[in-house]
């Protein structure tokens, strides 16, 4: 958290217009009181690609399974989080999670595909797709 509230300081000196982008999960609550301890705007990211540690974290890319690659299965879980709030970790177990941003992930081959089904299953969903600054 040390760090965080030195990042936070940071920003708040270059530009309060910018928003930080951190992982959503365990921390929200002491990671929402540095952003308003230094007035700046923060966000937290639901990794639609990954898989989840039933304790929020990230499974470590060195395990099978760290990365998701079927565009059906993602874009699901990501419906489900939105709607619901909740994520299926690895073990089965449902986490609760309150994100406002998707991330995918850039070096995921399948990365476009799984962005336009996303888009498409949130849109389909009733879902409004909106930039991260206009709700922030």
């Amino acid at each position: 958290v040390d760090v965080w509230d030195a990042v936070a300081e940071a920003l708040a000196i270059l530009d309060r217009d910018l928003i930080l982008v951190v992982l959503a999960g365990p921390n929200r609550r002491k990671l929402e009181s540095i952003a308003t301890r230094h007035s700046i705007r923060i966000a937290f990211e639901f990794f639609a690609d990954r898989a989840y540690n039933p304790d929020g974290s990230l499974v470590s890319r060195r395990e099978a399974g760290a990365v998701l690659h079927s565009s059906e299965a993602v874009a699901e879980r990501v419906v489900k989080m939105v709607i619901e709030g909740v994520v299926l970790a690895k073990d089965g177990s449902e986490i609760r999670l309150e994100a406002d941003t998707i991330c995918v992930h850039g070096d995921n081959p399948e990365a476009v595909g799984l962005v336009k089904n996303i888009r498409e299953s949130l849109i389909g969903s009733g879902i409004e797709v909106v930039p991260m600054g206009t709700f922030l």
